[in-house]
């Protein structure tokens, strides 16, 4: 008998051009011969344009279900009745409507769930991968180790596959109340939303000291369009998604050496696997700056804040910044220091601004004059890089 596949989850609402979008995409990719479920939920609206696109839609790989729901859930409500489906389908590949999935992406959550599916350190799998640290909004590319994967304390609402036993752990613990108020939490996710998903599961993966599996090489694209949490379009998010076949090479957790807290920083143990300086001294890391130091008991942090008598200094000329460390290249940019003696206040982030100097830069790199595109490459990249760490 055939294992069940992996019903993949539509959660939709009101827009009708993005659900287009995604459903287009899922007829675009590339599906075992086995039945596929695809599950349709939409919330509640004043609109029925939504449900006629989701019920006029053919679906060739397997049963079709639209769910409509008669009262309005909102997206923390809607996010967990769809993991309240690993019940009845078991695995889940959860997408909402905002985005397009790559070819492969079916494919790749698939391998993913079999393989870290009992990892006790694995709450799911992400299809997504973050180019941008949603911390500080500079630039994320996180540390090779000749795997596909890395791992992040950190989860993704942009396309992500999880298992019944993750998701029903996961529901647990938010239903006890105990992801409601936490100290850990991290200071740039404090004042989102309480329709946040993302908030209680960062908050439960910190709490159990789990990870999410991301991809090197995204799985889907966020188009950011205008909805409940984003004013308006933003580009901040969009990523290259994978175009072609390619072996997917998984290592257990332990064996990692790519893995990030919900700062989006290495975390100690994996620095430690990476360079022997930092052996014996009890520390995090801070080189985005936007770290509450007090929220941590280590005495020590890895920095770029300003900071009196370091015990080591780093220059910033390699990217990422962790290889200035790695291989330790002297300067006075990234420091190792107690905790007491940093001056600098964290620095905190404005999506509007990040996102101006986004779409302003594109615009000029894109332009016909080259003088435009040195002015960019020297000058507003760096502009973008600081406005992004310390404009409130």
């Amino acid at each position: 008998m055939d294992t069940p596949m992996p019903a993949i989850i539509i959660v939709a609402y009101n827009r009708t051009e993005p659900l287009k979008r995604l459903l287009d995409s899922l007829l675009r990719a590339k599906y075992p011969a086995q039945p596929i479920p695809l599950i349709i939920s939409i919330d509640k609206s004043e609109s029925a344009r939504v449900a006629d696109l989701a019920e006029g839609f053919h679906w060739p790989y397997g049963k079709k279900e639209v769910v409509k729901h008669n009262e309005h859930k909102g997206l923390l409500k809607h996010l967990l009745y769809m993991l309240s489906l690993a019940e009845t389908y078991e695995d889940l590949i959860v997408l909402e409507d905002d985005l397009a999935v790559s070819p492969y992406f079916y494919s790749f959550a698939r391998q993913a769930l079999a393989f870290y599916g009992s990892a006790p350190d694995v709450a799911g799998v992400s299809l997504y991968h973050y180019s941008l640290s949603e911390s500080s909004l500079l630039k994320f590319d996180p540390l090779d180790d000749s795997s596909s994967v890395y791992f992040m304390q950190y989860p993704s609402s942009w396309g992500f596959a999880i298992n019944k036993k993750q998701a029903l752990a996961f529901l647990e613990s938010y239903n006890s109340g105990s992801l409601n108020y936490f100290i850990k939490e991290p200071l740039f996710i404090k004042n989102w939303p309480a329709q946040s998903w993302k908030r209680f599961m960062t908050s439960y993966l910190i709490k159990r000291d789990n990870y999410f599996v991301f991809p090197r090489l995204s799985l889907t694209t966020n188009f950011s369009p205008a909805g409940t949490h984003i004013p308006c379009n933003m580009e901040l998010f969009h990523v290259p998604i994978q175009t072609a076949d390619m072996l997917y090479r998984f290592i257990p957790f332990e064996q990692s050496m790519a893995v990030y807290d919900s700062y989006f920083e290495m975390t100690p143990a994996c620095l430690n696997k990476r360079t022997p300086l930092f052996t014996g001294y009890n520390f995090e890391l801070d080189l985005q700056g936007c770290k509450d130091l007090t929220a941590s008991d280590a005495p020590y942090v890895l920095t770029t804040r300003h900071t009196l008598h370091p015990l080591f200094s780093f220059a910033s000329e390699m990217k990422p910044l962790l290889l200035n460390v790695v291989n330790n290249e002297a300067g006075k940019d990234i420091f190792f220091t107690l905790k007491e003696h940093v001056t600098e206040n964290p620095g905190k982030i404005h999506y509007g601004h990040a996102e101006y100097l986004h779409r302003y830069s594109h615009k000029i790199l894109s332009g016909r004059f080259s003088f435009l595109k040195y002015f960019y490459f020297y000058i507003l990249y760096d502009l973008k890089l600081f406005f992004g760490k310390f404009l409130k």
